[in-house]
């Protein structure tokens, strides 16, 4: 779709009036309200999507005009700041000119008499979900005080000039619009003339029409005797025929890729629908309710992609378990979900979303610890693991000496794609309606995955030391045993700044009433988020578990094979129910590379 520029309008409030002199007003330009768009026969409901990543404000704050009924003459003051607001409202701290219109304007707003903001506005990007029009991208560059609204016919908000109805090739209408038939003359010289399309067939057919009634006459006058046609006209009326199925069949075929392109339609779709004869109704149904395909500048929606595989859509990429997703749109997902809470906390340990495990990792206390991460795989991999030492094999040698040779023994930890998978019952009714739908899902996936994980990397810790004989029971935790525990790490190799721990909630609360010696007071082994000098966390997967996990874990590798997922939606096993299950798939691994890297510290 191609836009010109759009406005739409609000009610200032006199209670955001400042009281004092320096002529300033905040005021609220823009919501999500949504504001129905009348195109071409389709009403669409467009909202203006407010995360900050939606807004470019840089037009606004670079001091952008206050103006009165976007008449750029009437410049009536000038845009002081903008924001996109937690309440997902836009609002701007304007100031009025104190001479001509502006001075008269601003007392008009102090009486109340002059209410109405309207704020002009560039679509960058959007996304369709069913009758809805989601901007996902947009750009305010004016605001202005308003005299009268826009006509309700054409939508709140909308401004009155013809000028400003968005140019939109829309699929509900066979003639498409002049501006979108300008870029497909540049594509392809086969496809008609949209704009003329209508009188352009008229033309045709009345000239078709006064030819073949002059070939008739002509016909009439050249027949034989007894009134018989000469035998081509049969033969001139089959090719006729012919020429007019294949200028339809171009004209569908051209109507086809035009909808395609307006709305972003994977090629593979097209294609299909070309190929299989499908009519352009037909097409338009296909894809009125399912945008789900990404392309360049389509988002993902996982609401659509959840209800399209309810509804059996055979179009959608699938693997060998169900519907295959991007780690990149699952991520995304997963972060329209994110409270402004828990987006701190996300920001705050810089974990980059590039992967399902990097998603679940950032979930679980293994985001605290430099763990190894591989992604993308396609392939097993062996990871290299230095057992000897090698240190002899540097040094100073004489002139022309010979570097010396060591026989470092070199070992591998292979890491094979393992598929990972879990289950999450929702009600079929959450999964038809919801509109949270996509956040019920991705959170409680993301939350049985990352758990699940948790523990068993965990576990793996635990056997892998276990099976080198790394543990030591202890009656009790002292600041002496732990201690020792981590010069035997420094034995190993392991720098001290390199080491961590992990515990119970339970271990924990005992090591934080536990004082570090007799002569020590309100000094306790665990001490503002350290053990004994070393960051510690607890981990609620080691719940009832009596013991102190302490190393390098970037010792810990962690791998996922391709960039995706796949996720299925059954709604066959608990049909009795009236209940779906969310299942998800991934091939992972994970491998402790170097056991004698940690210690164990168990409570007997």
């Amino acid at each position: 779709m191609k836009f010109k520029n759009q406005k739409r309008e609000m009610t200032l409030t006199s209670d955001v009036l400042s009281d004092n002199n320096d002529r300033t007003v905040l005021l609220a330009f823009s919501s999500e309200n949504p504001v129905v768009r009348t195109i071409s026969g389709q009403e669409y409901n467009e909202i203006l999507l407010h995360n900050p990543e939606n807004v470019n404000l840089e037009r606004l704050q670079n001091k952008a005009a206050l103006l009165y009924n976007h008449n750029f003459d009437n410049h009536i003051g000038v845009i002081e700041s903008a924001s996109i607001d937690a309440d997902h409202v836009g609002r701007a701290l304007v100031r009025f000119s104190s001479v001509g219109m502006g001075a008269e304007k601003f007392e008009m707003v102090r009486e109340s008499t002059l209410s109405k903001v309207s704020v002009g506005y560039s679509i960058l990007d959007y996304r369709i979900e069913g009758d809805n029009l989601l901007v996902t991208k947009w750009e305010p560059y004016e605001i202005s005080m308003v005299s009268v609204p826009a006509d309700d016919l054409v939508g709140v908000g909308r401004s009155l000039e013809e000028e400003q109805e968005p140019e939109v090739p829309e699929p509900e209408n066979n003639d498409e619009q002049p501006a979108e038939q300008e870029e497909r003359n540049e594509e392809t010289e086969n496809e008609p003339d949209e704009n003329t399309e209508s009188t352009a067939s008229t033309s045709e057919s009345n000239s078709e029409g006064n030819s073949e009634a002059e070939a008739e006459t002509i016909n009439n006058n050249d027949s034989t005797g007894d009134g018989e046609q000469p035998e081509t006209d049969t033969e001139n009326n089959d090719s006729a025929v012919q020429e007019e199925q294949a200028e339809e069949d171009q004209k569908r075929i051209a109507e086809i890729n035009a909808i395609s392109r307006a709305f972003n339609i994977h090629a593979e779709i097209t294609n299909q629908a070309i190929e299989t004869g499908l009519s352009i109704d037909a097409f338009r149904q296909q894809i009125k309710n399912k945008p789900i395909i990404k392309d360049d500048k389509m988002e993902f929606s996982l609401n659509s992609l959840i209800r399209s595989i309810m509804d059996g859509d055979k179009s959608l990429p699938s693997g060998k378990n169900g519907a295959v997703v991007a780690n990149a749109d699952f991520a995304q997902a997963v972060r329209a979900g994110v409270t402004t809470t828990s987006a701190k906390d996300i920001i705050h340990t810089d974990v980059l979303y590039g992967s399902f495990v990097d998603i679940l990792r950032a979930e679980s206390v293994l985001k605290n610890f430099p763990v190894q991460m591989f992604t993308g795989l396609t392939s097993e991999i062996a990871v290299p693991k230095l057992v000897a030492d090698f240190a002899n094999s540097f040094g100073f040698i004489s002139e022309n000496g010979v570097s010396p040779e060591v026989d470092a023994n070199f070992e591998s930890v292979v890491l094979k794609p393992k598929t990972f998978t879990g289950s999450v019952p929702l009600s079929r009714s959450v999964v038809k309606s919801c509109p949270q739908v996509e956040q019920i899902v991705s959170q409680a996936i993301v939350a049985g995955s990352a758990e699940r994980l948790e523990a068993l990397i965990l576990k793996g810790i635990v056997d892998a030391v276990v099976a080198a004989g790394k543990v030591e029971t202890v009656d009790a935790y002292t600041y002496a045993g732990i201690v020792a525990a981590q010069g035997q790490l420094g034995d190993e190799g392991v720098s001290y700044g390199s080491i961590a721990a992990v515990m119970s909630p339970q271990t924990k609360a005992t090591l934080r009433s536990t004082l570090r010696g007799d002569n020590t007071a309100g000094v306790y082994l665990f001490d503002e988020g350290d053990l004994c000098g070393v960051p510690a966390y607890d981990s609620k997967v080691l719940a009832g578990q009596n013991f102190i996990i302490l190393g390098d874990f970037s010792k810990v590798a962690i791998a996922q094979w391709g960039d995706s997922l796949e996720l299925d939606m059954d709604d066959t096993t608990n049909r009795n129910r009236g209940s779906v299950i969310a299942r998800v798939w991934a091939d992972l691994d994970f491998a402790v590379l170097v056991p004698e890297a940690f210690r164990i510290i168990k409570l007997a």
